[in-house]
């Protein structure tokens, strides 16, 4: 299994502190790989209102958000039940155009994209238009279809089968709605060798429930939120040192145990990495093994 992590942009302003941001002076060599990383185009899209590049990352696999949550967010679905700090109407079109050119424009850095799923807003027709936009402009190849309940089975059937990029995505668990039965959509998928991504799930009940190929989340960056570091022990995530929450970029490492923001940051990268071993391992135990599958079916990692 894989780990995504998200929210980029908070481990890049750590590690390119008191650096040029652009780009004309590279990352400190000390600086951790994220392996898997998750960035946000609505990251960028909504601070400078276009972006033309991605920050330099090291990453094996990077998978471009479409932003989809905060446009759920500013029409009050929220996936965490928070709010966007943006006000007023988003012109979906203008939106989807730009995220194409930036697509494009960083192409080579791209291992996936993401769609733009935002079918409870605007409607499921809309979202086969985009799709059918993305093929024409021959993008299809690294493009991750997101599923939500309102789609319907009938659309994730359709993904499943028809995403050239052999990668599709569904809905993680929102506020006061019931968490989805996962079972059928992970065993359709694996079936079929098409992975299957877990938006915003490192839930390790769910992860010990459900045998996703991968999944993203942001709760790595609670490091620098609370002032503590995550470590994975025994299939969970756990937080040793329970420190405070501090908005502050300068709060006492002391507050830490001692630890800075990076160094909190580095263990909880590691964490994650420790997390996809073990369920790696934890699933091919009981017979559910992604590599062997994708294999089979011909898909290329």
């Amino acid at each position: 299994m894989r780990v995504y992590l998200s929210g980029v942009r908070t481990w890049y302003s750590y590690f390119m502190r008191g650096l040029p941001r652009d780009g004309s002076v590279p990352l400190p060599e000390d600086a951790p790989s994220l392996v898997y990383s998750f960035p946000s185009f609505w990251e960028q899209y909504s601070r400078a209102g276009k972006v033309s590049s991605l920050h330099i990352q090291p990453a094996v696999s990077v998978i471009l958000d479409c932003g989809a949550h905060s446009l759920f967010s500013i029409n009050g679905v929220s996936a965490h039940n928070r709010e966007s700090r943006r006000s007023g109407p988003i012109d979906v079109s203008a939106y989807f155009t730009q995220y194409l050119a930036f697509v494009e424009k960083n192409w080579d850095s791209l291992s996936f994209f993401v769609e733009l799923d935002i079918g409870e807003l605007v409607g499921m027709d809309r979202v086969r238009r985009m799709r059918r936009r993305i093929k024409e402009r021959g993008l299809s190849s690294k493009c991750l279809y997101g599923w939500h309940p309102p789609n319907g089975l009938r659309d994730y059937l359709w993904m499943v089968d028809n995403a050239e990029s052999r990668y599709v995505g569904i809905q993680g668990p929102r506020p006061r709605l019931p968490v989805l039965e996962y079972g059928p959509f992970v065993s359709k998928a694996y079936d079929a060798g098409c992975r299957l991504h877990g938006f915003a799930i490192t839930n390790t009940d769910l992860l010990q429930r459900y045998p996703f190929y991968s999944v993203d989340s942001t709760r790595w960056l609670t490091t620098v939120q609370y002032m503590r570091h995550t470590e994975f022990v025994d299939g969970k995530f756990v937080n040793p040192f329970v420190g405070v929450r501090s908005p502050w970029v300068k709060a006492k490492p002391s507050l830490a145990g001692g630890l800075s923001a990076q160094d909190r940051l580095r263990q909880t990268i590691q964490a994650a990495r420790d997390a996809e071993r073990f369920f790696t391992d934890y699933w091919r135990a009981r017979e559910v093994d992604w590599q062997a599958r994708l294999k089979l079916a011909g898909v290329v990692e």
